[in-house]
């Protein structure tokens, strides 16, 4: 996964949104999800809460730019998409603890922020709260970004692919 590098980057728009969800909202697909989502409606009583269902390209990377956190749950506790689109927006990526692959790659409180069933309210307001260390988690997410872009990837991924057969046997150059 690699963010759109057109439409995943800091526009310059202000913070106004604490806290910023952009993806399917079936609840009856994504029940799980659906749970932690009601639980984050239920904060914007003091927090600027956006849920939002069909928004894409420009218009959801404006929308993550402008967000302080972008919430996140993955369909199968991947490293997915949302969450180097938020580093490349500049946004806090708030990513589920017991996700399998993130810990690959970033550090929690240090990159981008896990949170678990008991803790998911106070690692938001941690964050939102204590605006110095929202702001660094923030800054070295996004430095880490452009690592992920498709552009800065591609000589990885052939390198991988002419190592590498479906098999898993390595590749021999006939020269």
């Amino acid at each position: 996964y690699a963010q759109d590098s057109r439409y995943h980057h800091p526009f310059s728009v202000d913070k106004d949104i604490d806290i910023f969800y952009g993806g399917s909202l079936n609840m009856a697909h994504y029940g799980d999800r659906g749970r932690y989502l009601e639980r984050i409606a239920r904060l914007s009583d003091r927090y600027s809460v956006v849920l939002a269902d069909h928004v894409f390209d420009e218009a959801y990377g404006r929308l993550m730019a402008r967000s302080r956190i972008v919430f996140n749950r993955s369909v199968r506790g991947e490293a997915n998409l949302r969450t180097f689109e938020t580093l490349a927006v500049g946004s806090i990526a708030f990513v589920e603890r017991e996700n399998l692959e993130i810990r690959d790659w970033f550090t929690d409180g240090r990159e981008i922020v896990l949170y678990g069933e008991d803790d998911l309210e106070e690692r938001l307001h941690e964050c939102l709260a204590e605006s110095s260390k929202g702001a660094t988690i923030a800054h070295l997410g996004h430095a880490r970004a452009a690592e992920f872009a498709p552009e800065n990837r591609i000589d990885a991924l052939v390198d991988w692919a002419i190592h590498v057969t479906p098999s898993g046997r390595r590749f021999h150059r006939l020269d």
